[in-house]
């Protein structure tokens, strides 16, 4: 604490001596945001940055992340878009962050018009949330762990919203733009197939659509299996006959399941040694 006190000092000093200083606003601002943790005091001073350089991409960037966390998302969303409109101007690594937020940002409006019950702005901040991180899919340097996660809340929380809130014209769309993105790009979205847990709710209530997507991205299956004990178990298939197979979860058990306990059944025939299954453990 003691610390922050002495930098804080340090830059109330400095910012006597030199108040048109946008550097010195955007430094104090970051260190007031990701430190002390005081959003309206770092929005004040990195306001201040932005004033007194309104093209530097750093300032506008983290205006926008201090306006997110404000619940500002339309003022947000317009400097980050300002921001990757140019792209040329930040570095790789800047890039990389930027995009990620930007991408958040959208997530977050797009839980917003959720709630609100807004299907029409849902929809179009879902898809440019995609389109920002298909941009980074793109360029196989500019992806890292960030986008990955990224991207998979933004499709979790879409899907769920389609699920809970809004049906089948939601579903459609979200379907039509997983299935959009070119197949060198798919990497990201295959991992986030493989390891997403409400696959299975989605292709319940929307198994036309979701089925449409499994045509082009291998992802998890829904199997029901006898059993005596009850929930939902993850493993890999073992073996594999016309009929029939055997899934060895991840607590090595191995189980017995039918053709018919595939849920659709059609998805029988997209299975193989070795894929992901999800499957419920019941009478």
């Amino acid at each position: 604490m003691g610390d922050l006190y002495r930098a804080t000092e340090a830059y109330e000093r400095a910012l006597a001596l030199s108040p048109d200083s946008a550097r010195l606003h955007y430094f104090y601002g970051s260190f007031l945001f990701a430190d002390v943790q005081d959003a309206t005091a770092a929005h004040k001073h990195l306001a201040e940055a932005e004033r007194l350089d309104p093209r530097h991409p750093a300032v506008t960037a983290a205006v926008a992340k201090v306006l997110k966390l404000q619940g500002h998302y339309d003022e947000s969303a317009a400097r980050y878009e300002r921001v990757l409109a140019k792209p040329q101007d930040i570095s790789r690594t800047h890039r990389v962050a930027v995009r990620d937020q930007a991408a958040d940002c959208y997530r977050q409006w797009m839980e917003r018009d959720s709630e609100q019950g807004n299907e029409a702005p849902f929809l179009q901040h879902f898809e440019r949330a995609m389109q920002i991180l298909q941009e980074a899919a793109r360029r196989s340097d500019e992806i890292d762990i960030r986008t990955e996660i990224r991207l998979a809340s933004v499709i979790d929380g879409a899907m769920d919203s389609a699920v809970t809130q809004f049906g089948s014209t939601s579903a459609d769309r979200i379907a039509a733009t997983l299935c959009g993105w070119p197949t060198d790009q798919r990497g990201a979205v295959n991992r986030w197939a493989e390891q997403s847990k409400p696959l299975p709710a989605f292709a319940e209530h929307f198994p036309a659509q979701w089925l449409n997507i499994l045509e082009k991205f291998p992802g998890l299956h829904e199997i029901e299996t006898p059993g005596d004990v009850e929930g939902s178990v993850y493993g890999s298939i073992r073996s594999l006959k016309p009929t029939f197979g055997f899934i060895t979860d991840d607590q090595e058990r191995d189980w017995f399941f039918h053709t018919d306990q595939c849920k659709p059944r059609r998805l029988f025939s997209q299975l193989a040694s070795g894929s992901r299954v999800v499957f419920r453990i019941g009478s």
